[in-house]
């Protein structure tokens, strides 16, 4: 298998849109993941068509990312 290098997300702002969806959701657990063990300091911007409330599959990451209106 290929290495991919992440090194160039450091320090750079992502916007995940259908962040409560399967793909979205496990892109935000990682860049999450690349911030808390790595300091890789991503600033996170989550979107999703649904409410926050049916957001199960992020729930853990709405108190760190998600801005409510």
């Amino acid at each position: 298998l290929k290495k991919i290098d992440v090194s160039k997300l450091k320090n750079q702002k992502v916007l995940i849109t259908g962040a409560s969806g399967l793909i979205g959701s496990f892109f935000a657990d990682y860049l999450n993941f690349l911030n808390e063990k790595l300091d890789y300091n991503i600033k996170i911007y989550l979107t999703s068509f649904g409410s926050l409330t049916g957001a199960e599959r992020i729930k853990h990451l709405i108190t760190h990312y998600a801005k409510h209106p």
